[in-house]
C-alpha cells in the first residue's frame, strides 16, 4: 500500500527531528543540590558549582549559559560561550537517573540566544566576531546575518536576514511538545489509512457477490418471462376447448359424487 503524502511528511519530520535531537545526562539539577550553587558550563563539564563573578551559568535546562561576569563592549576582545559536548562523542544519547544528574535535550533549543559560535560575553549591542574575536555592532534590520546571536533590537535571523521582533519568535524549549504532535499525527494517520484498507477490502468482497446475486435474479425474471410468453403464444383455440370440456367433466364428476351421499337410506320394511 502506497502511503499518502502527508503520513510520509510527518514520518520524515520526525526522522529529522529526532537525529537531530539528542538526549544526555548533565551533572546538574534545577536547583542544585546544594541552592548556593549554579549550573557551571565549562569546556569540558555541566555540573553544579560555586557561583563565581566570572563564570557560564545555565538558568535552565532549556536555555542556552549566560556568562556572569563583566560584559565585553565595542572592539574588546570577547570569548565565544563553551560547548562541552559535541555531536561527535560517543556518550550524547545516553541517559541515567541520579539524584545529582540530569536528563536534557541537546543541542540547545533556545531560540532567543542559539548556543552556536556567535553567542558570547559581548553586551547587548555588540556581538563577537568569530574573524578578529572582538565585539563588533550588531547587525541591524534586513541585514544578512549568521545567527540571532548577530541581530539588533531583539530581532531573529530568518533566511540570512535579521527580520522581525518577539512576534518571529519561536517557542521555547526543546521541541518535545513538536515532537509529540508529529507523532500522535502520524498515529492518527495510520489508523486512518488501516480504516480505509478494510473498508475498500471488503467493498471489494462484495462486489462480485452482489454482482452475481444481480445476475441470478436477471436470469431468472428472463426465464419466468419466456414461459409467460410461450405459454401465450402457443395455447391454441383447440387447447382451450380441451381445458374447458376436462374442466365441465371434473364438476360433473364431483356432483354425481354431492348426490349420491345426500340420497336417503334404502326403505326397509
Amino acid at each position: 500500500m502506497i502511503l499518502p503524502p502527508i503520513l510520509l511528511y510527518f514520518f520524515i519530520s520526525y526522522a529529522e527531528a529526532s537525529s537531530a535531537l539528542d538526549m544526555i545526562t548533565v551533572n546538574c539539577t534545577w536547583p542544585c543540590p546544594n541552592t548556593a550553587d549554579v549550573c557551571q558550563v565549562t569546556g569540558t563539564t555541566i555540573q553544579c558549582a560555586p557561583s563565581s563573578n566570572s563564570q557560564w551559568v545555565m538558568k535552565t535546562s532549556t536555555t542556552s549559559p549566560v556568562f556572569t561576569g563583566d560584559t565585553a563592549t565595542m572592539n574588546q576582545p570577547c570569548i565565544s560561550a563553551p560547548n562541552p559536548i559535541k555531536a561527535t562523542q560517543p556518550y550524547t544519547n545516553i541517559t541515567s537517573s541520579k539524584p545529582t544528574t540530569s536528563n536534557i535535550a541537546w543541542p540547545l533549543q533556545d531560540s532567543e540566544r542559539p548556543f552556536d559560535a556567535f553567542l558570547s560575553n559581548c553586551d547587548s549591542t555588540t556581538y563577537c566576531s568569530p574573524a578578529i574575536s572582538q565585539c563588533i555592532p550588531r547587525i541591524s534590520q534586513d541585514g544578512y546575518c549568521n545567527s540571532t546571536n548577530e541581530c539588533n533590537n531583539e530581532q531573529q535571523c530568518i533566511s540570512g536576514r535579521c527580520n522581525g521582533g518577539e512576534t518571529t519568535w519561536a517557542p521555547q524549549g526543546p521541541q518535545t511538545s513538536h515532537l509529540l504532535a508529529g507523532i500522535i499525527s502520524a498515529i492518527v494517520a495510520i489508523i486512518a489509512v488501516i480504516i480505509a484498507g478494510v473498508f475498500y477490502i471488503r467493498r471489494r468482497r462484495r462486489q462480485p457477490q452482489l454482482g452475481s446475486i444481480a445476475k441470478k435474479e436477471t436470469v431468472q425474471d428472463a426465464l419466468a418471462s419466456f414461459e409467460q410468453c410461450f405459454e401465450s403464444d402457443h395455447t391454441t383455440p383447440a387447447m382451450q376447448q380441451r381445458h374447458l370440456q376436462m374442466r365441465l367433466q371434473q364438476e360433473h364428476s364431483i356432483g354425481d359424487k354431492g348426490d349420491m351421499s345426500s340420497s336417503p337410506p334404502p326403505y326397509s320394511p
